[in-house]
């Protein structure tokens, strides 16, 4: 999934894992290794290619919560 939203954008492995502050070859586990992604990682990721995310989460007991962009998934 990450190498197709990076190809479709026209970005390289490089140009993203510079935006991510991370190597190249962290880019490349991400991309062959879709288990090691964290929700973290994942938004980050999104937004180093300009995206933008949203997470609605539904509990028949609960109102929904939503996640954004905007929150801090640090901890995630």
């Amino acid at each position: 999934m990450i190498r197709l939203l990076r190809e479709e954008l026209g970005c390289s492995q490089s140009d993203l894992a510079q935006r991510l502050g991370v190597q190249q070859s962290a880019v490349s586990k991400l991309e062959n290794d879709p288990e090691s992604i964290t929700l973290g990682k994942l938004a980050n990721v999104v937004i180093a290619l300009g995206g933008e995310w949203k997470i609605v989460l539904k509990f028949p007991t609960t109102e929904e919560i939503e996640l954004s962009s905007s929150d801090d998934l640090s901890n995630v």
